[in-house]
């Protein structure tokens, strides 16, 4: 999965989405270990942390 902050689609066709339709369940997730997740933050420090706080929490909640 690729996430891109977007709508620019780069790397059409390779599970390219943007982070909102992601955490909507609107695209899908990785199905297996060898699919990697790669995310490019155009935006503030201070978002990209609040965004880092929330993959870890969920991160900690599933164990």
């Amino acid at each position: 999965m690729v996430l891109f902050p977007s709508r620019r689609r780069h790397f059409y066709g390779c599970g390219a989405c943007d982070t909102d339709e992601l955490f909507r369940r609107d695209s899908p997730a990785r199905t297996s270990n060898d699919e990697i997740t790669l995310y490019k933050a155009v935006g503030t420090a201070l978002a990209d942390l609040a965004a880092a706080t929330m993959v870890y929490e969920a991160a900690l909640i599933a164990g």
